[in-house]
């Protein structure tokens, strides 16, 4: 079945009649982990079981990256049209909301009992969730070229409800087809991206697990700007000539969506991974290149960014910081009949200048710091029922006042899906060590595997 999916390569879906035509002819199509996985309204849009767009989810297959690049507009269904004098379409609905729910839940024990940190939400080390994180999601086409993922979570540990990663997608073909381009708005930088060795969708580094900006964890400007913290807009093209190899180009400007003026002084990575405050703009880029052959598909390309940021948005005093991250990423698949392989992974390099007159005011050892963060992940899956992942976080590098940033951490994952829609998991995480220390970390004595945690969870959207 997944071969002859990755053949439905070819015209746009807007203008076909049936839904024979409409599988026939579009082009082969979205990608996820931690929040937009698997939303079951794109396989009621699309008439596909899950399987066709992910391995297990959240990762997409390179149908599923065909359907995100292509705006989510891919449908089998009937939908609710006018046309114009022109006899062009002028109202293309869905005729039922493409509308999903997702619950996750989950028990975990740290050693010691340490307060730990979830989704930016903090939680005792030994507790239960239910839910852990319920979210709605409109997830579907809007109209013809146009689509959208907007997802709204109520987190239990804080009690808050919020706007999770969430986009609208513009997309449309020309040059027989072979060239995709279009504009995407959206909450957090790589939302857009395609595969699941961008930072957004990296295993590892979700809603069930520890993840850069947890307490005690240093991470680079980039990392810090997930859901709600920044918004962007911009444009991509995509280049197939071939059907087997694709170039992948994105760049978008995002501002602060809020700025987060709490009188902190804005020293270093740790200060800008919580509070990530723009001034004025940051460019992004995104450039990747995918070959597919069989059963398989290699992906390698780089991404980065570009700001200057300060405690309150605005550079007072001096009090502004410039960083430049750029990184390296890279993702091989499997995908059988029966057994499912992947390894993806990223780098990131992280420069950060600051001001002089705030190096000066301040008697900082450093007015130029570089980190680096290595992320590397593994997984493997038996029928899309059985399998598990690994995951490796090491960082390394300095922060302005010169204490060392190197740490070292990894997340061992079991997971049973009696369905293609529930996923039954079983996660520990090891610290090695945080800021280069193993014991007092924090100033209070505290050793790293304090933090040490197995979590048992459950997640379902239907």
């Amino acid at each position: 079945m997944l071969h002859r999916i990755r053949s439905l390569t070819g015209v746009r879906s807007g203008g076909l009649a049936t839904a024979g035509m409409v599988l026939a002819a579009a082009a082969a199509l979205f990608a996820a982990p931690e929040s937009a996985q698997a939303v079951p309204s794109y396989a009621r849009q699309t008439g596909l079981a899950c399987e066709a767009c992910h391995t297990v989810f959240p990762e997409l297959t390179p149908f599923g990256r065909q359907f995100k690049l292509n705006a989510y507009t891919l449908t089998t269904k009937p939908a609710v049209t006018d046309e114009d004098q022109s006899k062009s379409t002028s109202l293309s609905l869905a005729d039922m909301p493409p509308l999903s729910v997702m619950i996750q839940a989950d028990t975990s024990w740290s050693n010691n009992n340490r307060t730990t940190s979830k989704n930016g939400s903090t939680a005792q080390g030994n507790d239960t969730q239910f839910p852990q994180q319920l979210s709605l999601f409109y997830a579907g086409k809007i109209s013809d070229h146009l689509g959208a993922q907007m997802q709204v979570t109520f987190q239990q540990a804080s009690g808050t409800f919020g706007i999770d990663n969430s986009e609208i997608r513009f997309a449309d073909q020309g040059l027989d087809n072979k060239l995709t381009y279009g504009l995407t708005l959206n909450d957090a930088v790589t939302m857009s991206d395609l595969w699941n060795s961008s930072l957004i969708w990296a295993a590892g580094a979700g809603a069930m697990g520890p993840g850069v900006g947890d307490t005690g964890i240093p991470a680079t400007f980039i990392e810090g700007l997930g859901a709600g913290k920044a918004t962007g807009a911009g444009g991509f093209l995509n280049w197939s000539s071939n059907g087997h190899d694709s170039l992948y180009l994105e760049t978008e400007l995002y501002r602060s969506s809020a700025f987060n003026n709490n009188g902190t002084t804005y020293v270093d990575n740790a200060w800008a991974s919580a509070n990530p405050t723009i001034n004025g703009v940051a460019p992004y880029w995104r450039a990747a290149f995918e070959h597919d052959w069989g059963h398989q598909t290699f992906e390698i390309g780089t991404f980065g960014m570009y700001a200057r940021a300060s405690a309150n948005g605005v550079a007072v005093n001096g009090e502004d910081n410039d960083y430049f991250d750029n990184a390296l990423d890279a993702q091989y698949q499997y995908i059988g009949e029966h057994n499912i392989f992947s390894l993806a992974g990223n780098l990131i390099h992280e420069n950060q200048t600051i001001n002089n007159n705030l190096v000066l005011a301040n008697s900082y050892s450093k007015s130029s710091v570089d980190m680096n963060h290595l992320r590397l992940t593994g997984s493997y899956f038996y029928d899309r029922k059985y399998g598990g992942s690994v995951t490796f976080n090491h960082i390394n590098g300095d922060s302005v006042v010169g204490s060392p940033a190197n740490t070292q951490y990894e997340v061992f994952e079991l997971d049973y899906m009696p369905w293609l829609n529930t996923k039954l998991l079983a996660q520990y995480t090891l610290y090695n060590w945080v800021n280069a220390q193993n014991y007092g970390y924090n100033g209070v004595g505290t050793q790293v595997n304090d933090g040490n945690t197995f979590m048992l969870g459950l997640w379902t959207a239907f």
